[in-house]
């Protein structure tokens, strides 16, 4: 395969996300969340969690089987323990991540509890677990920037390559991933996911060298 060729391209209705919530099952939902300017990558982590508990009724069923059903990553620190992350050479910028997933979540799971659950239909209740799950299975698996109001998706596939340096790129927002370097017959296909460094490590739910002797 050479440099620049297209590996796989996904159509556009194997892309979860926001468009393909809004013709979803709940798609009326979704419409009124849109309407009242829901965070859209809100809308996609409800659009996961609703799909899960839909079970084999949900289109997305065989690729939600194959997802992670429970984290333990820097989410899940408790107060001591990130006071203790902080004080660790070399993980200042870890701690600070760790920091900004929080408020993030909290910021998502309160607009949830304020303006969605109190009209929201039984089938759309969802738990502060069942929101957490669809957080971390976003910012580990999802496509997009990080900030939380941009063009978060996950795309079957697209999660599952190992890291390498200079390997295979990915373009979210077209929907293919193309070859950055030539590979040769039975050569394992992996992605380029950037200068990795202690945050980018933590946020993935790695440990770090620095970091390993933390109890989690």
């Amino acid at each position: 395969m050479r440099r620049g060729e297209t590996i796989v391209s996904f159509p556009r209705n194997l892309r979860l996300d926001e468009k393909t919530a809004m013709k979803g099952k709940a798609g009326h939902i979704f419409q009124r969340l849109k309407q009242e300017k829901t965070y859209p990558d809100l809308m996609v982590i409800l659009h996961i969690v609703h799909e899960r508990s839909l079970g084999k009724d949900s289109f997305w069923f065989p690729y939600i089987k194959l997802l992670r059903a429970n984290y333990n990553n820097i989410m899940f620190l408790t107060e001591p323990q990130m006071k203790t992350l902080l004080r660790r050479p070399g993980c200042e910028n870890t701690y600070n991540l760790g920091v900004m997933m929080r408020r993030t979540f909290n910021n998502f799971y309160n607009w949830y509890k304020e303006k969605i659950e109190p009209w929201a239909p039984p089938e759309f209740q969802f738990t502060r677990d069942d929101i957490m799950w669809g957080f971390n299975t976003l910012v580990t698996c999802g496509w997009g920037n990080q900030s939380g109001d941009g063009d978060k998706m996950m795309v079957p596939f697209s999660d599952i390559p190992n890291h390498r340096r200079e390997s295979a790129q990915k373009a979210s927002n077209r929907g293919f991933i193309s070859a950055a370097k030539e590979y040769q017959a039975g050569e394992e296909l992996t992605f380029d996911y950037g200068l990795l460094n202690d945050a980018v490590l933590a946020y993935f739910g790695q440990p770090t060298p620095d970091c390993r002797g933390l109890k989690r």
